[in-house]
């Protein structure tokens, strides 16, 4: 199935950039130039966009190419198709890979079983929030939201596979 997403490359340092257009494009299977610009939230360094088409799984695919480069901070989402879940995952340097499952509104979805498993394990309310904070991935959000302003009015490169 094919489904569209987008690539935001919200820091990097200008030598990597270079490295995150060739991840992205032998992923995709074509060329790849992001025009950058400075990311105001981080001195020094770049961000990007790509709106892409591809096979459904290109933004796991995607992620997975990009986290070779640890200092990278990005986020790359896949909208859901007839059949498939949609997808959001991110990086935040020191702070790893958040994943999760995206609904058609664009909602992360938090499963039964994780919802039990939290349940069942929190002793607290306030462990109760923390948890459901993790689930959604609130501290991730909380931490990329400087750098989403500086993406405000900003290019982005458009691809498109034919075929």
């Amino acid at each position: 199935m094919q489904t569209r997403g987008v690539v935001f490359v919200h820091s990097a340092p200008p030598a990597l950039t270079p490295h995150a257009e060739w991840a992205i494009s032998s992923t995709l299977g074509l060329p790849v130039r992001i025009q950058w610009t400075a990311q105001p939230a981080a001195e020094g360094e770049l961000r990007g966009e790509v709106v892409f088409s591809g096979p459904s799984g290109s933004a796991h695919r995607i992620a997975s190419a990009l986290k070779a480069w640890p200092m990278l901070v990005f986020e790359v989402t896949e909208e859901p198709t007839a059949g498939t879940d949609g997808e959001r995952i991110a990086h935040i340097p020191g702070r790893g890979i958040f994943r999760a499952q995206v609904g058609v509104n664009g909602d992360i979805v938090v499963s039964e079983n994780q919802l039990r498993a939290l349940r069942d394990s929190a002793r607290t309310v306030e462990e109760f929030r923390h948890g459901l904070d993790q689930l959604t991935g609130q501290s991730i959000d909380d931490a990329l939201e400087i750098y989403r302003e500086g993406g405000d009015g900003a290019p982005v490169t458009w691809l498109h596979r034919a075929g």
